[in-house]
Parts: structure tokens; C-alpha cells; sequence
């Protein structure tokens, strides 16, 4: 029985090879090496592309406050002391940070508030609160540290920045305990997300 299977099976083979001409037969194998190199020239360009996106594209910052001031609800807050900017993407005059290409970007701020003062703000992307961050010093001379953090999509020429949420004191007095950072995770590239 498995000898009459395998006989079917190469009279099913052989067939269509006899009643092929060479001349079909050199078609279908044209049709797939046609295919073969229109794939490879699209992986090229992927690649190519991918290359251009990623190539240079590191763009990371971080600045922290050295300086105490009284703050007003919807004031920018500037980091006004940078210590990486790979890419040149935070400004420290305007305290806001432009987005150089699309793509997925993290952020996060910390602060210290002085003793038994309150502070409030939020990390603004394109004037849009996507996260807060509240910390008060308590008594006793204890000064308080809070840090939250947020990945959002952004589209070039869009900026991020922290902003005030109401009357408040900023604490630059310990050097790096008032921060602001972010950094490119994944630029896209043609709607797609590389990474």
C-alpha cells in the first residue's frame, strides 16, 4: 500500500513536468525570480531608510534648577543648568524641550520642596498635562523629593515642558535634586515605530 502511494505521488510529480513546455515552465521561474528581487529591493529600502531615521538621531537631556525662586501658576519652570543636551533639543532660556523628529519620547522631572512648603506642577506636552507631580516638605526641617516620569508620542516641532500649577517655591539650593530629563526611545519611520 505505502509503494502504490508513493508511485501516485511521483506520477502526480512527473505529470505536470511532461505536459509543461520549457517554455512554461521558464515563465513560472521568471515570474519568481521577478518576485524574489522586487522583495529584496524593498528590504533594501527598509533598510536604507531605517538607517537614514536612526543614524545620528540620539537626542537625550538633562538639566536640573540652581537658583530659588517663587513661582506663579502657569509659569514655566526653567532648568537653567544643562548637564548632557545630545542633540540640542532643550532650550535652558525657555525651559522647554522641542521634539527634533517623531517619534515615542520619555520624560521625567524631580523635585525638592523646601520645609514646610508645597509644590505642584505637571510635565506639559503640547500644552497638554500628561503627568503631575506633588511634593511638600514637612515640619521639623525636613525638606521632601518627589519624581514621576511619562512616555508620550510626540511629532516634530511639538515641545514638552514643566509647568507651575500655582503659587509656589522652587528649591535649587542642593545642586541636581531639581530636575528635568527626556530622551528619544524610538524615532518613526513612514508611520512605523523603529525599535
Amino acid at each position: 500500500m505505502k509503494s502504490l502511494i508513493i508511485i501516485s505521488a511521483l506520477v502526480l510529480l512527473i505529470l505536470p513536468v511532461q505536459t509543461q513546455s520549457l517554455e512554461e515552465r521558464f515563465e513560472k521561474l521568471e515570474d519568481v525570480v521577478d518576485n524574489l528581487v522586487s522583495e529584496m529591493e524593498k528590504l533594501k529600502s527598509d533598510h536604507q531608510i531605517h538607517k537614514r531615521a536612526t543614524s545620528g538621531s540620539a537626542v537625550a537631556f538633562s538639566a536640573h534648577v540652581n537658583y530659588d525662586d517663587s513661582l506663579t501658576r502657569g509659569q514655566v519652570i526653567v532648568f537653567d543648568t544643562v548637564q548632557t543636551n545630545i542633540g540640542n533639543a532643550y532650550d535652558n532660556v525657555q525651559g522647554k524641550f522641542t521634539c527634533p523628529v517623531d517619534g515615542v519620547y520619555f520624560f521625567t522631572v524631580t523635585f525638592l520642596s523646601h520645609v514646610n512648603h508645597l509644590l505642584e506642577a505637571f510635565i506639559k506636552h503640547a500644552g497638554t498635562s500628561v503627568a503631575g507631580i506633588y511634593t511638600i516638605g514637612a515640619g521639623s526641617g525636613i525638606d521632601d523629593q518627589s519624581t514621576n516620569s511619562v512616555v508620550v508620542h510626540c511629532t516634530k516641532g511639538q515641545q514638552v515642558w514643566v509647568e507651575s500649577e500655582n503659587n509656589y517655591l522652587i528649591n535649587g539650593e542642593r545642586v541636581g535634586f531639581t530636575l528635568f530629563s527626556g530622551f528619544l526611545i524610538s524615532a518613526d519611520i513612514e508611520n512605523e515605530v523603529v525599535g
